[in-house]
């Protein structure tokens, strides 16, 4: 599984891995729209950098049980962590490939749903 994808790269099969928001803009890419370029961390990617940081147990504990506690807990680990170190030369590479300007938007795959929101749930 791919960690990164660009938004150029993205089809409609990839929504749950890349979320609504990148989904949307590929396809108003593919539609010829004037979307800027940019890139995605997959849900595989993330996935795959808790594991490397040590804090993938923080958040089983938390999607189990999203108590205010277990998410204290795991903000906090992951602020002593270094999350993306698996991802980091891949993310500046493309970061800078983008040019001068890059903006960040964090979230989540699918942010809201019929029963709860999770908007805000990031912080970039």
């Amino acid at each position: 599984m791919r960690e990164l994808l660009g938004l150029r790269e993205i089809r409609p099969a990839d929504r749950g891995r890349v979320g609504g928001k990148a989904a949307q803009l590929a396809k108003m890419a593919r539609l010829g729209m004037p979307v800027p370029d940019g890139f995605v961390v997959t849900t595989a990617g993330f996935a795959k950098a808790l594991r490397a940081s040590g804090a993938w147990t923080q958040a089983e504990r938390v999607q189990r049980a999203p108590s205010p506690s277990n998410v204290e807990g795991l903000r906090r680990e992951l602020e002593g962590l270094e999350p993306w170190r698996s991802l980091r030369w891949r993310l500046v590479r493309s970061a800078r490939a983008l040019g001068s300007r890059v903006a960040v938007r964090s979230s989540a795959v699918d942010e809201d749903g019929a029963v709860r929101s999770f908007a805000v749930q990031h912080l970039t």
